[in-house]
């Protein structure tokens, strides 16, 4: 059975039933192998259960852990490089969006 990257992402609820939070990330798979085997092993050093899946151009990251997971996993940051964990918030920078 052939299964595509948004088949798989879509068994990634935000909130299952359970009220577990999920989190994952679509990744190009154009991304540097480094990069991308620098985050899987962060994930592995953490312990973190997670499920990796590649197909049509993407690769999938995905896990049940909840917001832990998500500061372990890539975020294509403001500036348009992927970097590991989330861009970190300026609150300063709030007033000037309202």
């Amino acid at each position: 059975m052939s299964m595509s990257i948004d088949d798989v992402v879509s068994k990634f609820d935000p909130e299952d039933e359970t009220g577990l939070r999920c989190a994952g990330v679509k990744l190009p798979a154009s991304l540097d192998s480094a990069f991308v085997a620098e985050a899987i092993k962060g994930l592995i050093e953490e312990k973190e259960p997670f499920v990796l899946f590649c197909a049509g151009g993407k690769i999938f990251i995905g896990s049940d852990s909840g917001a832990y997971f998500k500061d372990l996993l890539p975020e294509k940051w403001s500036d348009g490089r992927w970097r590991i964990g989330h861009e970190p918030h300026d609150p300063d920078l709030d007033d000037l969006l309202d």
